[in-house]
Parts: C-alpha cells; sequence; structure tokens
C-alpha cells in the first residue's frame, strides 16, 4: 500500500487508499485513510453507474473538489468527458486503471470489476 500527500483547501495530510464495492451495483468505491481513520470517499454511487462496465466511477467533485487533481496525479484513470446529475451536482465519469489501482491500494482490484 502507498502513501500519498492530499492537499485540500484544509491543508495537507499523507493518505493511503483502499478499493471496495458498492453492494447494490458492484462497482468500485475508491476510500482515502489517513492515520486518524477514514479521511474522503473519492466516488459516489449514481444508479447512472449501472450503464457502465465496473471499472468506470463517477468522482465524488462535490465533497471532494480535489478529487479529480488526485485522480490525474496518481495515475488512476481517464475523464470520458461524460457526467451525471443529482441535485445541484455534476459528477465525472471516470474509466479507472484497475492495474495502477493495485499499485496504489496493494490489492489485488480486478475482482472489483466483475
Amino acid at each position: 500500500m502507498k502513501s500519498f500527500k492530499v492537499t485540500t483547501m484544509f491543508g495537507a495530510e499523507v493518505c493511503t487508499m483502499s478499493a471496495n464495492k458498492y453492494a447494490d451495483n458492484r462497482h468500485i468505491a475508491l476510500q482515502l485513510w489517513c492515520e486518524d481513520g477514514p479521511f474522503a470517499t473519492l466516488t459516489v454511487n449514481l444508479r447512472e453507474t449501472r450503464k457502465y462496465p465496473g471499472n468506470f466511477a463517477f468522482v465524488d467533485t462535490n465533497n471532494c473538489p480535489w478529487a479529480e487533481a488526485l485522480i490525474r496525479c496518481l495515475k488512476l484513470g481517464i475523464h470520458t468527458g461524460k457526467y451525471a446529475h443529482s441535485g445541484f451536482c455534476s459528477y465525472p465519469l471516470y474509466e479507472l486503471d484497475v492495474l495502477r489501482l493495485s499499485e496504489i491500494t496493494g490489492q489485488s482490484v480486478e475482482y472489483l470489476t466483475k
């Protein structure tokens, strides 16, 4: 498991990442952890996710406005150019690189996309 610095408007934290599945649609849920415990969930579980393969995820730019920059910095995936809307927010859809996620999380995450 690799650690990395996450910078937000509140300062910087050293974090690690874990990958899990949302129970209802089996898509990847990315979570950040810091020394004190849970830090953030980078993905959001939307109904539109079901239209895409398991390695696609909507990024929670509402609660984590820095999430896209972190995904680009860590080379975790690419923005598809598509968005889903929920409430007053638009969430970008990313195609996640499962091999890169495995490197960052230290987990075998290929099973998450099936």
